[in-house]
């Protein structure tokens, strides 16, 4: 096994020298001239976005390329000499466009591994003389995970550079790993807008002052409907200091990094598009990120709205989850949802069926969701229940069956949770669901 915590883990590299193998090849012009422009498309990131569900691909421009790889090399004060450790998967805009390209301008050196493993990180940072490593929010819970080890602190790693950190982790991972600067980020390979925290404020995704809305703004959307809300003259109702709001990046055609290009599909792009933010006529990205923003304008990340939430690292689709349940269980009703569970990273997937526990079988069920879904897409708690209450429009209601999450309302629910070392799902009792509440038992 080559999973995150395997102890026997171990990387093979091979280092060579870009410029040396460039040698091999004529310097001689090409007989055609390409001529390409700032708006040319440079690649496709395949990525589910912010609202899950269907594969889209998200467009990619050489000057999205360009610019953003220059201001990861300045914002995150990158040198000549540095080598960056890059354990996350070339697929991802992260790792495999804004770091490659800083290698490829700047001339940094990467050291890619050929998956993340928690066990030896550090060992192989120290092995290959890196100086910058890469992370998103799982990676860091997984290293925090591991037992203490001489290499947690000889390694060279004087900044780590990622996403999704949470600030319960921040100050705990620089003291335990003698990590100096922390540079996290918010950013998504359709987005058009982009935050960084450079000054490593504790938990923040990013900092723009409150009274600066020029590429950005912070909208109060309903909680329910997840549509903007908005004031008697048709506009979007802007958050204050100290509330939540979901991130609108503003659409610039002049900027290359503030335009909204979208997806291929422009039905998929449509989707995203928001009208008639703070004045009419303007336009922009509907990310449908929340976050909240304090009186000095740093920005903090809290949840991912709709239909999608963010376990382990991954966005989970819950319509989707949805669907292969009910195609398992002869199409009952059933809704998804993210639920808090403890310290752990993101959400969990709950799920709530109208079903009563004699009409379905757990552990069928649990073998067909681990043949069908990815492991961090299974629902960690399931709920049976008599009654899903719906809309008139024929709509499940999940708002407040995922304000009552896992927790037991009465002695007659019944809650199961999932056992990923049997495979299988086995009924909540009160030691289970203390033993999560302490943190005692994690995912």
């Amino acid at each position: 096994s080559k999973d995150v915590n395997n102890n026997t883990y171990s990387t093979k590299f091979t280092s060579q020298s870009f410029s040396h193998l460039l040698d091999n090849y004529s310097k001689n012009s090409l007989d055609i001239y390409h001529k390409r422009n700032f708006s040319d498309h440079l690649v496709y990131i395949f990525t589910s976005g912010t609202t899950g569900g269907k594969v889209k691909a998200a467009i990619e421009t050489d000057a999205r390329m360009l610019l953003g790889a220059s201001g990861h090399h300045i914002g995150y004060k990158l040198r000549k000499n540095d080598n960056i450790y890059v354990p996350l998967p070339l697929y991802h805009a992260f790792a495999g466009v804004l770091i490659t390209g800083t290698c490829l301008i700047n001339g940094v050196t990467l050291s890619i591994s050929e998956r993340f493993s928690a066990s030896n990180f550090w060992a192989d940072c120290i092995k290959y003389n890196c100086t910058i490593g890469l992370y998103i929010g799982e990676t860091c819970r997984y290293l925090l995970s591991q037992t203490p080890k001489p290499e947690d602190t000889k390694h060279q790693i004087r900044a780590m550079c990622g996403i999704g950190l949470r600030k319960a982790y921040w100050n705990q991972f620089k003291t335990r790993f003698a990590i100096k600067h922390i540079f996290e980020f918010y950013g998504a390979s359709e987005a058009n807008v982009y935050l960084v925290n450079l000054n490593d404020k504790e938990g923040s995704c990013g900092f723009i002052p409150w009274y600066y809305g020029i590429f950005l703004r912070l909208i109060y959307s309903d909680p329910m409907s997840l549509e903007p809300v908005r004031n008697r003259k048709g506009l979007c109702k802007m958050i204050r200091p100290g509330e939540i709001g979901v991130i609108v990046g503003v659409h610039n055609k002049i900027s290359p990094l503030h335009e909204f290009k979208g997806y291929t599909d422009s039905g998929e792009t449509n989707k995203k598009w928001i009208f008639n933010i703070r004045s009419k006529g303007d336009s922009g990205f509907m990310s449908g990120d929340l976050v909240e923003m304090d009186k000095f304008g740093y920005m903090y990340f809290k949840d991912r709205c709709g239909d999608t939430f963010r376990f382990k690292g991954e966005n989970v689709s819950t319509t989707d989850v949805e669907a292969v349940i009910q195609s398992t269980l002869n199409h009952k009703d059933c809704t998804v949802f993210g639920v808090t569970v403890g310290q752990s990273e993101g959400k969990a997937g709950m799920a709530v069926i109208n079903a009563n526990s004699d009409e379905i079988d757990l552990q069928e069920l649990a073998q067909q969701l681990s043949k069908r879904l990815p492991s961090y897409a299974i629902p960690l708690f399931i709920k049976l229940t008599a009654d899903i209450e719906v809309t008139g429009t024929f709509k499940l209601i999940k708002y407040k069956l995922q304000n009552m999450g896992f927790t037991p309302q009465s002695n007659d629910d019944f809650i199961a949770v999932y056992d990923k070392n049997i495979n299988s799902y086995k009924r909540m009792t009160n030691e289970i669901y203390e033993s999560i509440i302490s943190g005692e038992l994690t995912f």
